[in-house]
């Protein structure tokens, strides 16, 4: 199966780093309301690990789009490997069109890494049929943090991981102004945290308890009951659903 080059997430702590890997995975698609044959656009989809996943588990017809020629190399060989209907294109994220229109936009620890953020978000909502989601998962820094913070505690993580953080607000505004609404809201931070304990990350950095509350956050977003956004009280890792506006019916694909 295509290696994942993101979070685990724990629910047990007893798991190896690849199930931690696909747990997040699954989480997300149950979150997202994933059915058999649904379309899946895998925005920065790495070496193929979700897309392979969900082709596998839900049947998803999943298409994957990087910018790296040989994850495309990569990922495709996984797919054949393991006899899944998966595909995968070099394409940008912010320039990225199809002829067709997908069920789901999934972006897993992509979007950090775009310089042009908004460019995406416009492209993601052209991507999708009416009634889609955007499932997403990110890294975040908290609002209001002062320079000194932001020096010791965020630009280390920029720069060794080749990412711009945002706040969740930020990316909220830009999802809203695409047309996009929240509609679930969800906190990752103990699930996932064991990812900077366990040696696979790219980066490690020793942190007290108060500096962990300054630094990196994760937001997901997926489909489901309409939820209010605890903007005030989410901690660094977080999720928060963001649904096409439109009537969206998660188990009935065609």
């Amino acid at each position: 199966m295509g290696a994942h080059i993101h979070h685990g997430y724990w629910i047990s702590g007893e798991e190896t780093k690849e199930t931690a890997q696909n747990q997040l995975v699954e989480h997300v698609a149950r979150a997202a309301g994933l059915g058999p044959g649904c379309k899946i656009l895998d925005v920065g989809c790495g070496f193929g690990g979700s897309s392979i996943y969900l082709a596998k588990k839900y049947g998803a017809e999943a298409t994957g789009i990087t910018i790296s020629p040989i994850q495309v190399e990569m990922a495709r060989k996984a797919a054949a490997a393991e006899g899944v209907k998966a595909k995968f294109i070099l394409m940008d994220a912010e320039e990225m069109k199809f002829e067709q229109t997908f069920h789901v936009v999934w972006s897993v620890e992509s979007i950090s890494h775009y310089p042009q953020k908004e460019r995406f978000f416009a492209a993601a909502a052209q991507c999708l049929e009416s009634g889609g989601t955007l499932a997403l998962t990110d890294w975040f820094k908290r609002k209001h943090l002062t320079e000194r913070e932001y020096e010791k505690f965020i630009q280390p993580i920029e720069k060794g991981m080749l990412v711009e953080m945002d706040t969740m607000e930020e990316y909220e505004g830009l999802l809203r102004s695409n047309g996009f609404q929240v509609v679930h809201n969800e906190i990752l931070n103990k699930n996932c945290s064991k990812s900077w304990t366990s040696g696979w990350i790219f980066l490690r950095i020793k942190r007290s308890g108060k500096s962990r509350r300054n630094t990196a956050r994760r937001l997901s977003t997926f489909s489901g009951p309409s939820a209010p956004c605890e903007r005030d009280t989410l901690p660094e890792i977080s999720s928060t659903d963001l649904s096409w506006p439109r009537k969206f019916k998660p188990r009935a694909y065609n």
